[in-house]
């Protein structure tokens, strides 16, 4: 079995620190406008929930981000390891570049373009993350030796066609 580095990130606790750092002042704000605009709506203020809706919404959105992120801060990156069942890409938002996927077990990963391009659904990786997040540590490709033979063994080479 071969184990190949697709791609390593030294100082992923740092990008952890700064979605925390990004994620938690909006998400505090956005939760005191949605608490200020609940009280408002429950006190005949303001006739419309939109506010509650557009706040909520984004309240919703940054304080999953920033809870995850703080949690990840007390906690250390864990292993895990599986089969590769999808991979596929997405346009950020505005269409300013792509994002890469890959899901591993009930985990989806963000990785880079290269490391994208060497993963194929059914190969079996590691990935060293944080549980949160899952924002990659490590990701190594897992080859088996007999997998490489077995891929070069074609049904239609020469050696089937002389019996």
């Amino acid at each position: 079995m071969t184990i190949t580095l697709l791609e390593s990130h030294p100082k992923a606790y740092s990008s952890v620190i700064r979605k925390a750092i990004i994620h938690t002042p909006p998400a505090i704000v956005a939760v005191s406008l949605t608490t200020f605009a609940v009280a408002s709506l429950f006190s005949g203020d303001s006739p419309l929930p939109i506010g509650v809706i557009i706040f909520g919404l984004f309240a919703f959105s940054f304080s999953l981000q920033s809870i995850a992120a703080l949690r990840d801060l007390r906690s250390s990156p864990i292993t895990t390891q599986g089969e590769v069942r999808r991979a596929w890409r997405r346009s950020r938002f505005l269409f300013l570049g792509r994002i890469h996927y890959f899901q591993v077990e009930r985990r989806v990963f963000e990785v880079g373009a290269a490391a994208h391009l060497e993963l194929q659904p059914g190969d079996t990786v590691e990935v060293l993350h944080w549980p949160h997040t899952n924002t990659i540590v490590t990701l190594n490709l897992h080859k088996d030796s007999r997998e490489q033979s077995t891929d070069q063994t074609l049904p239609w080479s020469s050696e089937r066609d002389s019996d």
